[in-house]
């Protein structure tokens, strides 16, 4: 018997192709064959016009209207295949699954329809394209009970959206042991076009441990991992991120407590490799660099006890060849805990500024630059004893104002660079919700800030997430939006809006 199989492929039409060896002769009789009409699915020419659009994790429903010539509105002699890549997503006639099914980015997916009746099979070809709601937004990277990365998203462009949580970037798996999470801004053609992008880091468990991604789409753009080591090193484990702002591409990050540099897909040898301190910055000990980037570089050395700053002559980025130890007293910090460093700018020279503490008393340090950008001096300019320091969570430095933001507790205080007098200025509802375990301010270049992120987390907590996240008005302190039980414990937070 002579089979027929009928394609319709929606940018070419209608096409009838014939499986016998006879000349196409045209005018086909129809009145004896039942042939299909499907409506209420994209069917334009141009592909274009056949693109599905849906938000990660939405429900998708595509419900086929079919009618046959002879069949009319029956449809027991037909069967159903959907299909997105190689992947068969469903077999029943409307297509009713999650977009996360399908996962982020294009793919082209199919909707075969075989009439066994006529031994003929119908092709609908389309596009799916799916996208993060959350282009701008809230991210917060977190660390589940068993030690696995997640990534939270939570949309400022959807009102009152609540956070989705993702554990891959792509297919590529987030691991385990989150160590670090950066924004970075991608400017379009005017003040208001722009997209943000994500580099997220964890220890181990992953094949690539350092990862960038659009956060519109969600899929890795660059990827570093043990083959991304371009020193003697094998293992690529880093335990801190540290974005250049000033420059994108760059990031510093800590491996076994050394700094490397990531860019362009390559890690680079260890920076200053020719300490003859040795220096070990720890899991945390590294400063970020930004009017300075790449002519200098600081820290806090765990081994030695004491704050370091690398220097190399401001000649070549990133090849440091000395240090200042001789400016820097070790007994200042002898003992001493790190909690937080950064570089600034006073009057008309830049300098370091330091937070350490010893047991409960807060320690605030700076390292002078002279006016000709040379390291001049390292001094104390103050200590306070405060009451609760053991929960001290998180520090963050606010360059557009040269303030500290400390979280202690279920309050974050702020402290001027020229002393210590810490004053609360944003106070969590008291609500039973553990502790704070690190905020954020949202991403501005200017460090005009409109916003604050701010995570608790109690680990006694009954719910499956024990962790909360609140939204204030960073001008103000007026809370703005609470979800209680919303994450994990939360390791890092970025804004986006």
């Amino acid at each position: 018997m002579m089979i027929r199989i009928l394609y319709i492929v929606l940018h070419l039409g209608l096409l009838m192709v014939c499986t016998n060896c006879s000349k196409d002769i045209g005018n086909y009789d129809y009145q004896d064959k039942n042939v299909l009409t499907v409506d209420s699915i994209l069917t334009e020419d141009h592909n274009s016009g056949r693109i599905y659009r849906f938000v990660y994790g939405d429900s998708i429903n595509i419900v086929p209207v079919i009618t046959g010539t002879m069949s009319k509105n029956d449809l027991s002699g037909l069967s159903f295949v959907w299909t997105v890549g190689k992947d068969t997503i469903a077999k029943t006639k409307d297509l009713r699954i999650t977009s996360d099914r399908i996962g982020f980015g294009k793919k082209v997916g199919n909707l075969y329809i075989t009439d066994h009746t006529e031994d003929v099979r119908y092709n609908f070809n389309f596009t799916f394209e799916i996208t993060s709601d959350a282009p701008r937004g809230h991210f917060v990277l977190a660390e589940d009970a068993q030690g696995r990365s997640l990534l939270y998203t939570k949309s400022s462009v959807k009102p009152s959206a609540s956070f989705k949580s993702y554990d891959k970037i792509g297919n590529f798996s987030l691991g385990d042991k989150p160590s670090g999470l950066e924004l970075v801004r991608n400017s379009g053609s005017s003040s208001t076009n722009y997209t943000y992008s994500l580099i997220t880091a964890t220890e181990k468990g992953a094949p690539y441990q350092v990862m960038q991604c659009l956060v519109g789409d969600m899929l890795p753009t660059i990827l570093y991992g043990n083959n991304s080591l371009s020193g003697s090193e094998k293992i690529f484990a880093p335990t801190s991120l540290k974005r250049t702002r000033s420059f994108g591409r760059v990031s510093y990050v800590l491996n076994n407590g050394k700094i490397h540099t990531v860019s362009m897909g390559v890690v680079s040898p260890v920076l200053y490799p020719e300490d003859p301190l040795g220096y070990d910055f720890g899991k945390e000990g590294l400063i970020a660099n930004v009017g300075l980037f790449g002519y200098y570089v600081a820290g806090f050395d765990q081994r030695n006890s004491r704050f370091r700053i690398f220097g190399n002559n401001w000649k070549v980025q990133n090849l440091f060849v000395k240090n200042y130890d001789h400016l820097i007293d070790p007994m200042l910090t002898k003992g001493h805990t790190f909690v937080g460093g950064a570089e600034a700018v006073e009057v008309d020279h830049y300098i370091y500024t330091i937070l350490t503490k010893k047991g409960n008393t807060l320690y605030l340090f700076k390292l002078v630059f002279d006016t000709a950008t040379e390291p001049k001096e390292f001094v104390q300019v103050a200590s306070k004893e405060i009451a609760g320091l053991d929960q001290l969570s998180h520090a963050f430095f606010n360059t557009g104002n040269s303030f500290w933001y400390l979280a202690i507790g279920r309050k974050i205080y702020s402290t001027s660079v020229l002393g210590l007098d810490p004053q609360p200025v944003f106070t969590l509802p008291d609500d039973n919700s553990g502790n704070i375990v690190t905020f954020n301010f949202n991403y501005d270049d200017a460090s005009n800030y409109s916003t604050v992120g701010i995570a608790t987390y109690d680990p006694l907590s009954p719910e499956r997430h024990k962790g909360s996240y609140y939204i204030m008005n960073s001008s103000t302190g007026q809370l703005m939006e609470s979800l209680r039980n919303s994450i994990d414990k939360a390791k890092a937070i970025q804004i986006g809006l």
